[in-house]
């Protein structure tokens, strides 16, 4: 690679030099907190990285490995609350509601979340070690067991903190914790039987049950994006029923609501835990949680109002804010069926949503991962609204680690999507790290001001005094990525905008035409649908024209022409954020200390620059639409 220090304005060089053939995504790049890649393989006791709701045994001892943020509880309704999990989380957020809808106090959150249970022999007795996402007080939470210590189903039926557990016999409660590590444990005698069955839950201190045990890796998680045909459909009216949400917990908040947990316990072998036994699960093609251990994390727990980000992305609409502050973060994604490797696509949900928005729906699912044989992997981004940038773009970075280093992921085929918050997103990491794309989809995103326009004189800066448009920065973007389009000379991009969009007026989307169009060699098409909304595409469910390339998309490596603009301001030193690399250029540091511009053009690396020619059409799917290329 070649080092640069380059001014604070472009720095044009003609080279000829050998291009260094070093993977931007090789494994000694990503991921360092990953121990081991695989081709979907057994998970094999890793404990920075796994499947969630796999149980396996590791040296006897057996592991089961939960969901992370799952702990909502018992379906149904509470108290002053006009439905089920909207409002208690986050109160205002549309796209993203719980199955659950137990609450606890303020200052508790999340204090019953498991993210692991140990059970082990010792002697005569069985250890069981829960581990706790969060804990602020050694009395807050309660973990009990209960065990079919004959293996009869016929000879007990317990109640489990009122909960009913067919076949159980004994029950076991432990409610002394050490918050300096959050572990929970206790023992329970071994079972005189050889083979034993056992249920578990954590609970808040009053005995409100808010996680399950033992699940398994197919959970639901239930928002689907498509308008219900049905009232058990779970599109629009999601938001109104109890039991189903965007977390991966409905299964678990209907068994709840119905008080009995008895389908979520383990059949456990004396004989498999003497003899040391180590076996993994196999987690199979379809829609999943992963969990991975951040190195990164902002602190402990839930916060429901949000951590905020920097000052200047403390904007009146939307501000960027981190919900999801602990070492464990999960991602969710999609597997298609068929062999390795796959391509893979990252799909980063809006202001407000969730990765479950788009990922579980069957046509976006059919459009985008088996057409085209992707892996889909949607990050949370630490929260609701952290627009990509710093804690955000730190959890998006170590998320496609992770998946690359789990799946079997063919490197030159890995794509980002986005929508809204999330096209943004597509647009910040497609620019600012374009080696690692093939392509991009950008489903109305923001540029990163709410000021933008193609005009001279900006006229709507002096206009700018409503929500969303108040202030200079759009929400809470950290860059404008109007100033970075030129970094997608070799990403191609798919970008769709809506006529009569209230979020991301007709003005921001015309900046976005207008700055392709300017900018030289880039590769994009563009369409604008008169009457569609903001959220048209999202409820309409039909994404086959933005989809229809993607499977053809292959990631440039070593191009003859590099155009690259960074700015030191939107990275993070702290989070080791860096945007100081692309292609064959590497080390990028500016005298100036806002843009710094590379232009470099070698004659000995890579291909003739392509031909692109203007281009413009129309189509009417899903809306009419007009076309510019």
């Amino acid at each position: 690679m070649k080092n640069l220090l380059a001014l604070g304005t472009a720095a044009s060089i003609m080279l000829l030099v050998a291009c260094s053939q070093r993977d931007p995504m090789s494994p000694q790049t990503v991921g360092a907190n990953i121990s081991r890649p695989s081709a979907d393989a057994p998970t094999h006791c890793n404990s920075n990285s796994w499947p969630a709701g796999i149980t396996e045994f590791c040296s006897g001892k057996l592991v089961y490995r939960d969901y992370i943020y799952d702990d909502y509880g018992a379906a149904g309704f509470e108290p002053g609350l006009p439905f089920p999990g909207l409002p208690y989380y986050l109160k205002t957020m549309i796209l993203t509601v719980t199955a659950g809808a137990r609450t606890y106090p303020a200052g508790s959150e999340n204090t019953a979340d498991l993210v692991a249970l140990e059970l082990s022999l010792d002697g005569n007795q069985i250890q069981a070690r829960f581990e706790l996402n969060t804990l602020f007080d050694a009395h807050q939470t309660i973990a009990a067991i209960a065990v079919d210590t004959d293996k009869n189903a016929d000879t007990g039926d317990v109640k489990l903190l009122g909960q009913t557990v067919h076949g159980a016999d004994a029950i076991y409660q432990f409610n002394v914790a050490d918050p300096s590590t959050n572990i929970l444990q206790g023992h329970f005698p071994l079972p005189a039987n050889p083979d034993w069955k056992v249920w578990a839950v954590l609970a808040q201190a009053d005995g409100t049950i808010m996680n399950v045990a033992f699940r398994g890796p197919n959970e639901e998680a239930g928002g689907k994006t498509r308008i219900p045909t049905d009232t058990r459909d779970t599109g629009v009216l999601t938001y109104f029923q109890a039991g189903y949400g965007h977390f991966f917990e409905d299964r678990q908040a209907r068994a709840l609501a119905a008080g009995d947990i008895s389908e979520f316990n383990m059949m456990v072998s004396t004989a498999d835990m003497r003899s040391g036994r180590t076996a993994g699960m196999i987690v199979g093609p379809g829609f999943h949680e992963r969990v991975y251990r951040s190195q990164y994390p902002i602190g402990e727990g839930v916060s429901l109002a949000g951590v905020p980000g920097r000052p200047q992305s403390q904007a009146t609409f939307c501000g960027q804010v981190f919900n999801f502050l602990g070492q464990y973060m999960p991602y969710y994604y999609y597997l298609p069926k068929g062999p390795g490797p796959h391509g893979m696509s990252l799909v980063l949900h809006g202001c407000g949503g969730n990765p479950s928005n788009q990922l579980n729906s069957d046509t976006f699912q059919q459009n985008f991962a088996s057409a085209n044989d992707q892996i889909l992997i949607s990050p949370w981004g630490r929260g609701l609204q952290g627009f990509y940038s710093d804690d955000s773009e730190r959890d998006v970075l170590d998320v496609m680690d992770d998946a690359l280093q789990t799946f079997d992921v063919d490197h030159d085929r890995v794509n980002i999507a986005g929508y809204s918050m999330g096209g943004y997103g597509a647009m910040r990491f497609a620019a600012l790290f374009p080696d690692r794309f093939a392509s991009l989809v950008n489903w109305v995103g923001p540029l990163g001001e709410a000021t933008d326009t193609p005009l001279p004189g900006n006229p709507l800066t002096a206009v700018a005094t409503t929500p969303p448009l108040t202030g200079a920065p759009f929400a809470g973007a950290i860059g404008n990525m109007t100033n970075h389009l030129g970094n997608l000379r070799h990403v191609p991009g798919v970008y769709l905008y809506s006529g009569a969009d209230y979020l991301v007026p007709l003005g921001i989307s015309s900046t976005v035409l207008t700055r392709l169009q300017q900018e030289p060699g880039l590769q994009f098409d563009f369409y604008l649908h008169p009457v569609a909304e903001h959220m048209t595409y999202y409820f309409l469910d039909d994404w086959r024209k933005e989809s229809s390339g993607l499977g053809k998309a292959r990631r440039m490596i070593n191009p003859p022409r590099v155009s690259y603009r960074t700015d030191p301001r939107i990275g993070n030193e702290r989070l080791d954020i860096r945007h100081d690399k692309a292609y064959w250029v590497s080390q990028i540091r500016g005298v100036a200390s806002d843009f710094i511009d590379v232009q470099l053009h070698s004659l000995g690396c890579g291909k003739p620059d392509p031909v692109i020619l203007d281009a413009t059409n129309a189509g009417s799917d899903p809306v009419p639409w007009i076309g510019s290329h």
